[in-house]
């Protein structure tokens, strides 16, 4: 195994790897591949690290934007149903309007036509106004 010879005092397995059995030269340079490996598995724990860091950086600030749409959206919802409902009053108000004014309108026409006739002058049509019938009633 070994080439040097032995004084009988030291130890004389003390350059070799107690496990592989080679020399103290070779056991460094496997020493050197193994720090060399311990070192990137070093860098590939802190790539780990700082990927996770990253992904819960991530994640938080989707979470934040998440949040903050969710309540952008609910207040425009809010919004949204306020306007409608608006929307609903005005055009239930104006519905009311144009048939009281279509009510005084047809209203108006008779009494002008019986107001005409007792005064005995001629109520007078305009054409197409009414429809083909001219306004009158069946």
């Amino acid at each position: 195994m070994c080439d040097e010879e032995w004084d009988g005092q030291t130890e004389r397995r003390t350059g070799f790897c107690p496990v592989h059995h080679i020399k103290c030269d070779e056991w460094k340079s496997t020493e050197e591949k193994v720090n060399i490996l311990e070192r990137n598995k070093v860098s590939f724990v802190v790539l780990k690290i700082i990927i996770t860091i990253v992904l819960s950086l991530g994640g938080t600030y989707w979470y934040y934007q998440d949040t903050v749409n969710r309540e952008k959206f609910g207040s425009m919802l809010r919004t949204q149903t306020v306007s409608t409902d608006l929307l609903n009053k005005h055009v239930d108000s104006s519905n009311k309007l144009l048939k009281r004014m279509s009510h005084d309108v047809r209203e108006m026409k008779l009494n002008l036509q019986t107001t005409l006739k007792r005064q005995n002058l001629e109520y007078q049509r305009i054409p197409g106004y009414y429809g083909d019938d001219n306004g009158a009633h069946k």
